[in-house]
């Protein structure tokens, strides 16, 4: 099947010629892998998310079939998936075409363009309105205004408290992979939630995520910076999950508001967690949907996001916090393991649970009593899945691990069913609806 991207002159947006997809997916994925292996095989299912926004730079860009702005993308290569996550088309087309104008056609200013091929009839082509020359914009303000004003009042200051306070070892190192020493928060993970992160079993077919739970301190050590002791993690109920993307509804609030509540425990919400379904890169972290439901949701400066990328050698965690050089943008932040059995004065050191040994060979998901051990604490509503026979997981889940991966936990393949079997991807391809299609080289 043969998916190009058709180019539109402005200002009529008449037809101006095609270009093959494969190329500007390359490009793009390179920039954000590092690297594409060359047999590799793009498969993109777009998702009718509106996304019709123009493209700022020179030249500027408009998708005029932007009913479908987002695209699950898997990457197969040598029948294993390499990648695969939600992506903007802005982000993964436009930007390398946008680049290939640039050189081509310095002279021009804006362009207009849309995906074209087998199985997209049904994207209808939208041209912008053309603005008539002459013409100004008069918008009505509003002089009256209401006697009612809402603020938001400050948070109260934290109480002080330090690392080793906190359960960390003495001397031991900040863990991330491009963590900022100088960030403005660090992270300070306690057993139980290093347990849910990096052993209990996510799914390999969507993301998974929900909400970060603990308490918030000032670093006595270091002034200006805030210190997030995480206790636990707790799976959001009636979220968005699929295949585009991790969202929250309010829903999601209002029951775990009723969780901190049962739990009395002092603890707030300190940020959120969800899973990525490829290796981690440098040059990749969180992509800019999550970057915007971060800043939308989560609007604390101290809140944080904790990202976990899932593949069959291992898993990775790393945490994001506003940049502290005043970007717009989320940075990577450094974080600690607390120390298992260091004495602490935090109000939780209570609640402190040991990590089991782990089953087998050192590998594999945790025993079914810890599993329930762990959901116990959590929450009484979230249960893990049972292990199916022979201790593989339950329809849909994964639970394997790997050696371990950046000094984290052994964790589950996150793409094993796809890998194991990547004719059904190919089937899945074949007939594509309207909103799918398969771009190979």
């Amino acid at each position: 099947m043969t998916i190009e991207v058709e180019l539109y002159s402005a200002p009529g947006y008449e037809p101006a010629g095609r270009r093959p997809l494969v190329p500007l997916l390359r490009e793009a994925y390179e920039r954000i892998l590092g690297s594409v292996p060359d047999d590799a095989k793009f498969r993109l299912h777009l998702v009718s998310v509106d996304d019709r926004e123009e493209i700022p730079g020179r030249p500027s860009l408009v998708n005029l079939r932007g009913s479908h702005g987002y695209a699950h993308v898997t990457i197969i290569s040598g029948g294993d998936v390499v990648y695969q996550h939600h992506d903007t088309v802005a982000e993964i087309i436009a930007r390398p075409l946008q680049h290939r104008l640039a050189e081509e056609y310095p002279d021009v200013d804006h362009w207009g363009f849309g995906l074209v091929g087998q199985g997209l009839e049904a994207l209808e082509l939208v041209r912008p309105t053309p603005e008539v020359a002459g013409s100004v914009r008069i918008h009505r303000v509003r002089t009256r205004t209401s006697g009612n004003r809402l603020r938001e009042l400050p948070d109260p200051d934290p109480e002080p408290s330090t690392l080793a306070a906190l359960g960390v070892a003495d001397g031991a190192p900040a863990r991330g992979v491009d963590a900022d020493e100088s960030a403005a928060v660090g992270v300070v993970v306690q057993p139980i939630a290093r347990a849910a992160l990096l052993r209990r079993a996510f799914s390999g077919e969507v993301e998974e995520g929900g909400f970060v739970i603990g308490h918030r301190f000032a670093d006595a050590s270091r002034p200006g910076r805030t210190l997030l002791e995480v206790t636990a993690v707790v799976a959001a109920e009636s979220t968005g999950a699929s295949l585009l993307r991790f969202t929250f509804t309010g829903e999601s609030f209002l029951r775990l508001g009723d969780q901190l509540a049962r739990r009395g425990r002092g603890e707030e919400v300190l940020g959120w967690y969800h899973t990525h379904l490829f290796a981690a890169t440098r040059r990749f972290g969180l992509s800019s949907v999550d970057v915007r439901l971060h800043t939308s949701t989560f609007r604390r400066p101290w809140q944080v996001a904790a990202l976990v990328n899932l593949t069959t050698r291992g898993r990775v965690l790393r945490w994001y916090g506003r940049d502290a050089h005043g970007g717009d943008g989320l940075a990577e932040v450094p974080y600690w393991f607390a120390d298992d059995v260091a004495e602490r004065s935090s109000p939780s050191v209570r609640h402190r649970v040991q990590l089991p040994p782990e089953d087998g060979d050192g590998g594999g998901a945790p025993s079914r009593r810890f599993v329930a051990d762990l959901t116990g604490e959590l929450t009484e509503h979230t249960a893990e899945r049972a292990p199916g026979p022979a201790g593989e997981p339950a329809s849909g889940r994964t639970a394997g691990a790997g050696p371990v991966a950046d000094g984290e936990e052994p964790a589950q393949p996150a793409a094993d069913r796809v890998a194991a079997h990547p004719e059904a991807a190919d089937r899945v391809a074949a007939q594509p609806p309207a909103d799918q299609m398969a771009a190979e080289p």
